[in-house]
């Protein structure tokens, strides 16, 4: 079987497949965060507001992937609907890797105190 155009219209056919491939990975990479900030909201582990934002970024991520698609020349709005969700990612990495999470010792029924 033989592709028409030779190797180099191979190349450039593999190159929009991959830019189209990870546009359909930004849904899941905005996706994923709805889910973690609605647990960091239940679980009272951490801020609240962080949680919050996490929903929130997750949403905007979601729709900058398909404002991308829509509008040709929509760079800038893309950008800036991914800064909620940069932002709510930072702000959890650094929030667990300096305070971890609070202390819930009493929240499992099932555990004696000192127990490990």
């Amino acid at each position: 079987m033989a592709v028409s155009g030779g190797a180099a219209a191979t190349a450039q056919l593999l190159y929009v497949v991959s830019g189209h491939l990870w546009g359909v990975g930004g849904l899941f990479f905005g996706l994923w965060l709805i889910p973690m900030g609605w647990l960091v909201v239940r679980s009272q582990w951490l801020p609240h507001l962080l949680g919050q934002l996490l929903m929130v970024g997750g949403v905007a991520y979601v729709v900058s992937t398909f404002v991308s698609y829509i509008f040709a020349n929509a760079d800038v709005a893309v950008g800036l609907l991914t800064v909620p969700a940069t932002i709510g990612e930072l702000w959890i990495v650094g929030y667990l890797v300096i305070f971890g999470i609070r202390n819930h010792s009493g929240s499992h029924p099932d555990r004696t105190p000192g127990a490990a």
